[in-house]
């Protein structure tokens, strides 16, 4: 890391301070015409795809779709897991927002994910990935710029509150 580097005030804070919401997630077998339409209809960009057996299996984004089905390289009728990407970062909600920044100046997203432990049996444990949100840019930038404002709100009220003061003290 760069020593000269000044940190700001978000980057110590958690991706758990981010308001993510719950992503819809789908099958692999659901269709790209289907995936489309669903994430057009919720207004989501990204669609994780999750096995049945709960594992993640990747992610379509709206933007990727389009291009592959204009460029011919997926129909309409097939399954989305023709056009997932299987690589992609992880986070979890415990991830600084200044690491999850450093993620997306490469990447377009970052998977939150909280991991759970599944017992299969009396004395076998797996662990397992949840997907708990997708974050973005967006979710950053609007997290830091709402906390600005908050705090800038706050300091022009103690500022004008101690105006006041001063001034009714006169």
């Amino acid at each position: 890391q760069d020593d000269d580097h000044e940190t700001s005030w978000w980057e110590k804070e958690k991706v758990s301070s981010l308001e993510l919401s719950a992503p819809l997630t789908s099958l692999p077998s659901v269709s790209v015409e289907r995936a489309i339409d669903i994430m057009s209809r919720e207004g989501y960009d990204q669609l994780p795809v999750i096995q049945s057996t709960g594992e993640i299996a990747g992610v379509v984004s709206l933007g990727s779709l389009k291009a592959k089905l204009l460029n011919g390289k997926i129909m309409s009728e097939d399954p989305i897991m023709r056009a997932t990407y299987s690589s992609f970062k992880k986070v979890n909600l415990d991830t600084t927002l200044g690491k999850l920044n450093r993620i997306l100046d490469s990447e377009h997203f970052a998977m939150v994910v909280h991991s759970q432990r599944l017992f299969t049996n009396s004395v076998d444990v797996e662990t397992r990935d949840v997907i708990v949100g997708i974050a973005t840019d967006i979710d950053l930038i609007h997290y830091i710029s709402r906390c600005d404002e908050s705090k800038t709100g706050s300091e022009e009220n103690s500022a004008q509150s101690s105006r006041k003061v001063s001034e009714s003290g006169n």
